[in-house]
């Protein structure tokens, strides 16, 4: 029944068509128009489809550009703040190799003076036929030299003699440094020979700075030797220590009068 008004109905409307156009080959071309334009219709939605989706993918693309252009001033601001830490770096390098340069060259200048003072101070205490010059080398340790220039062994030289240079030594430093500081000697003869005592009792300590602190043991300054010293001494203090974990200082008492 439904099939048959569906037939019908196709009937009527071609018979309204033919009313409409009038002869079958206007029809013909009424119908193909017709289809045309639905095929135009169809084109049209599938292009609308289409450009909806274009813009879509455009406002996605738009969103990319712009977060790729963040980007880029992102990198752009650290490649900026990289190159300046770059430049600093390298003045700070540059800083540091000019001012390694200047201590190198000042401990070098240093050491050549401290050289000079020292073979100075040397002669003032003693003066051995055997030793013409004392060199100093970059890690400071001292090397004797005989009269043509030869390297003198270091053990062809007495204990005593090995002190007298170390006391040259610290004595160049002190005035190398150009400080006013006072000096704190313990044991001040030690193992040097009688002979050498005497002159280091009036070319040494009485020079060496404003203020001198000998510790003498009671067997170093006899009564002759303070003697010597007496005109430049300030003040005497003698330390006893008894118990051995113990001391007792005594003001004005010189160590001589223990004996």
């Amino acid at each position: 029944m439904q099939s048959q008004t569906k037939v019908e109905l196709a009937e009527v409307t071609e018979a309204l068509l033919k009313l409409e156009v009038g002869a079958q080959g206007n029809l013909e071309e009424f119908q193909e128009v017709t289809n045309r334009i639905e095929e135009l219709r169809l084109t049209e939605a599938r292009l609308n489809q289409q450009k909806g989706v274009s813009t879509t993918k455009l406002a996605d693309l738009k969103r990319q550009q712009l977060t790729i252009v963040e980007e880029i001033a992102r990198l752009q601001s650290s490649q900026s703040q990289a190159t300046t830490e770059m430049e600093e770096s390298k003045f700070a390098t540059s800083i540091s190799r000019t001012l390694n340069e200047i201590a190198l060259a000042l401990k070098d200048a240093t050491r050549a003076e401290l050289e000079l003072m020292l073979n100075d101070r040397f002669r003032r205490i003693i003066s051995h036929p055997l030793i013409k010059r004392i060199s100093i080398d970059d890690a400071y340790v001292l090397t004797f030299h005989e009269e043509s220039g030869r390297a003198i062994g270091r053990t062809s030289l007495s204990s005593g003699m090995k002190q007298l240079a170390a006391t040259a030594m610290l004595w160049a430093m002190k005035d190398s440094a150009n400080r006013d500081i006072p000096v704190i000697i313990d044991t001040p003869l030690g193992r040097i020979d009688h002979e050498n005592q005497d002159h280091l009792l009036m070319a040494y300590y009485p020079v060496l700075a404003k203020q001198v602190i000998i510790l003498p043991t009671n067997v170093e300054i006899d009564a002759r030797k303070r003697a010597m010293l007496e005109p430049r001494i300030a003040e005497h203090y003698l330390i006893e220590n008894t118990t051995g974990d113990a001391a007792m200082v005594t003001k004005g008492k010189a160590l001589v009068e223990l004996a």
